[in-house]
């Protein structure tokens, strides 16, 4: 591994450690290996939103942007002119969200 994955692979220990012990969240664990695995787990998020009290239509909004932004993220890592093209093109109305947290 390369010293800048060890670097990585430390700070993200020490985030754990900060969420676990400070903070009390639970760590679903290391989810290198599992089939499937993605950036935003939907079930889990769903459900979470739902036991909030979230709408069930608000859920679907907030899904959406998520899931877009993480497929341009895909095709592109950076927020520069091509990931904005790629935004304006899979989602053309998200500058309208942009800033705006409905929860």
């Amino acid at each position: 591994m390369s010293k800048v994955g060890q670097k990585e692979r430390q700070t993200q220990a020490r985030m754990i450690t900060l969420f676990r012990e400070r903070l009390g969240y639970d760590s679903l664990g290391n989810w290198i290996a599992c089939e499937d695995n993605r950036n935003i787990e939907e079930t889990l998020l769903r459900d979470w939103l739902a036991k909030c009290g979230v709408s069930e239509s608000l859920i679907a909004w907030a899904l959406h942007q998520l899931g877009t932004q993480e497929m341009v993220h895909l095709l592109n890592r950076h927020h520069n002119d091509h990931f904005i093209a790629l935004m304006n093109r899979f989602m053309p109305q998200w500058r309208l969200y942009r800033g705006y947290h409905p929860l």
